[in-house]
């Protein structure tokens, strides 16, 4: 009996907690994760270079070249600030996919703390930022150094 109470309990348990890996992520083996529900391709290591400034990460991302692949870039921001800002690129990672610090998925070494965008604000000064632990966006001043992840769009087939 006790041993079927406690099978009970661990499928009601696994019922009720949201699974958090992702169907829509996949670890291509060769340093790349594909999302297939966003259409982009991101390096799989969230901490290459270690934290830089926003201009060191923007060309950082722009020369790099991967698999072949040279069209790397920062993600792509909108002006969202603060939480729930799940419609940037980092965002829906953090909020549709469950990626956080301490749920990394298929990502390697996604770090506490705050990471690059691509897209400056309307002060060339400033660019938006994600923060990987709390889920904020946010902007930064662009000499400060900031983690960065790369990412590229997947061209859709003809």
């Amino acid at each position: 009996m006790k041993k079927k109470i406690m099978s009970l309990l661990v499928l009601f348990v696994l019922l009720i907690i949201p699974y958090s890996a992702s169907a829509t992520l996949t670890d291509n083996g060769d340093g790349t994760i594909t999302d297939s529900e966003s259409g982009l391709m991101w390096l799989a290591n969230a901490n290459v270079n270690g934290a830089q400034t926003w201009d060191v990460a923007m060309t950082w991302a722009e020369d790099l070249v991967l698999d072949g692949y040279d069209d790397w870039r920062l993600p792509y921001s909108d002006d969202c600030s603060g939480f729930n800002c799940a419609s940037s690129e980092m965002g829906n990672l953090f909020y549709n996919e469950g990626i956080t610090a301490s749920n990394p998925d298929e990502f390697l070494d996604v770090q506490s703390s705050m990471y690059w965008s691509g897209t400056v604000t309307a002060d060339p000064l400033w660019a938006w930022r994600f923060h990987f632990n709390y889920g904020n966006q946010l902007t930064s001043y662009i000499g400060f150094s900031r983690y960065a992840m790369a990412v590229r769009d997947i061209p859709e087939p003809p």
